[in-house]
């Protein structure tokens, strides 16, 4: 089945190709008739959603800050308001939630949202109204490329998308936590194996990533939320520099390299094509299970 990461961007492709290579797709299998049908309605904006092991929904509201649950009954109820939201508009306020894989042990729920002073993720128990637990803090924060995703990967580690805030320096500085995707302990530390020992970042060269997952292989996929309609995916690698803002899909077959400035050497082009559409919050296949395939291609340069 399909790996799908609901409300997470927009349905287009772009990995990091090198100029010189030919991007190649497998053959994609063919779709059985999909039916869509509404399980619960009453939701605003809505951006998020985390199974429980119950089969329970949470669900984040982007501008009213309510986390909320959809019970397997298909009954809706509000699990707590964050108060500590600010300027919920384009991209702030209430984003990604993630359930701890050792949920039934610790309880743990982690939020994404965005503050009067930054971004951060922080963690709660559904079942205690005790103030937040931050988780980590200082993410950058803007009204509009704030990332938001969070997903614990198959390794129990916590994966975060972070958005450049709309300064587009931020995505190749290192020492920035915004434009990247990162890599941290339940706790908030840095990883274990990361690229740069005690740091977060896993991968950065990134705008605005807004959707994460796996496939079935283990390999790691992000969704970029691109400038005028230029959206990618990517497939992500540790270490990896995805180009911006000197780079950006562009569609087609990859063209002569791009310099970039930082550090003047030939940089690759993404290769990809232009989505329809480009509105946040659109639902897209973000990675592939066991009878799906995903884009292959040469490995994205390491930073």
């Amino acid at each position: 089945m399909l790996l799908v990461s609901a409300a997470v961007g927009v349905y287009s492709y772009g990995s990091f190709y090198g100029w010189w290579a030919r991007p190649t797709v497998r053959d994609a299998p063919v779709a059985e008739p999909a039916a869509v049908e509404t399980v619960v309605s009453g939701l605003r904006i809505p951006f998020d959603l985390a199974f429980l092991p119950d089969g329970s929904a949470l669900v984040t509201e982007r501008e009213t800050g309510r986390l909320r649950k959809v019970s397997p009954d298909r009954r809706l109820t509000e699990v707590r308001t964050i108060d500590e939201i600010s300027r919920p508009a384009n991209n702030a306020g209430l984003q990604g939630v993630a359930v701890s894989p050792t949920y039934e042990r610790d309880g743990w729920v982690y939020v994404f949202y965005t503050t009067e002073r930054d971004s951060r993720i922080s963690r709660l128990r559904l079942d205690s109204t005790a103030p937040l637990e931050p988780v980590l803090t200082g993410i950058p924060r803007g009204p509009i490329h704030n990332g938001g995703r969070i997903r614990f990967g198959p390794d129990g580690m916590l994966y975060v998308t972070t958005g450049e805030s709309d300064v587009r320096a931020k995505a190749q500085d290192r020492d920035d936590l915004g434009g990247k995707i990162l890599r941290l302990t339940p706790e908030g530390e840095p990883a274990p194996g990361n690229p740069v020992e005690g740091s977060p970042v896993y991968s950065l060269g990134l705008r605005d990533p807004q959707g994460i997952a796996w496939d079935g292989d283990g390999q790691l996929y992000a969704s970029e939320f691109g400038h005028h309609k230029l959206d990618e995916l990517n497939r992500i690698e540790a270490g990896a520099n995805y180009g911006w803002p000197e780079l950006e899909g562009t569609g087609g077959e990859p063209t002569s390299p791009t310099r970039s400035r930082r550090g003047g050497r030939p940089t690759p082009r993404p290769a990809g094509w232009p989505s329809t559409t480009a509105a946040s919050g659109s639902p897209a296949c973000v990675g592939s299970g066991s009878t799906g395939s995903a884009p292959t291609a040469p490995r994205p340069r390491s930073c």
